[in-house]
């Protein structure tokens, strides 16, 4: 999710200019937005308290900063 490109888009912006929004650095590797680590933190205490995440000895992820940043909102309560 691009939010930078969502406003352009809602502003009228051309259709290059939103295509060149979507392919900025920062679309690739784009932040966890807060309503995103919100959720992970909500899916973390359920897990937890669950038992879900005892034990967990290997978590394979995407190397994008945003599914880092999704596990460690996830797992460090």
């Amino acid at each position: 999710h691009n939010i930078n490109a969502e406003a352009l888009r809602e502003q009228g912006c051309t259709y290059q200019a939103f295509i060149d929004q979507m392919a900025a650095d920062d679309c690739f590797d784009a932040a966890l937005t807060e309503a995103g680590a919100a959720h992970a933190a909500s899916v973390g205490k359920q897990l937890g308290g669950q038992g879900l995440l005892e034990g967990v000895e290997l978590v394979v992820s995407s190397p994008l900063s945003r599914a880092l940043d999704t596990w460690l909102c996830c797992h460090l309560l």
